[in-house]
């Protein structure tokens, strides 16, 4: 997947949508007195990244249908200007019992910054339109 790089601006606009405005993410002196040592970006923010990486090199090719599950554990921060990026692999699929012209498929994966450190892993389910057989 390409690399994304998390800008000050959408750390902005993300907590501005989502009503997240934890001085973590936008006061500069606060978040240096803070264990994190600096202005950090939104946990759920990098996690979206994935998400636009997929849609930007047409992954799901309009199969995706809806994020089922997920879960994420932050290992490191991501500081505005980062660049982050995503790695994946399927660990389940199964149909979807209510609509057998879907299927949940499940990843892992895990992200890496401009360093190579790890800063999230974790994994999450999808419900996705099954494609027609060849």
């Amino acid at each position: 997947l390409p690399w994304a790089t998390v800008a000050g601006t959408d750390m902005i606009y993300f907590g501005l949508a989502t009503g997240d405005r934890n001085a973590l993410h936008t006061d500069a002196a606060f978040a240096k007195a803070s264990v994190l040592g600096g202005i950090v970006a939104h946990g759920e923010l990098v996690m979206n990244t994935l998400f636009g990486a997929l849609h930007a090199v047409n992954f799901w090719n309009k199969s995706l249908e809806a994020l089922c599950e997920k879960y994420v554990k932050f290992l490191e921060p991501v500081c505005p200007e980062d660049r982050v990026k995503h790695f994946l692999h399927v660990t389940d699929l199964r149909e979807s019992k209510s609509n057998p012209a879907m299927g949940i498929v499940k990843f892992e994966f895990f992200t890496l910054n401009q360093r190579y450190e790890r800063v999230a892993e974790g994994w999450f389910s999808v419900l996705i339109r099954k494609r027609p057989k060849a």
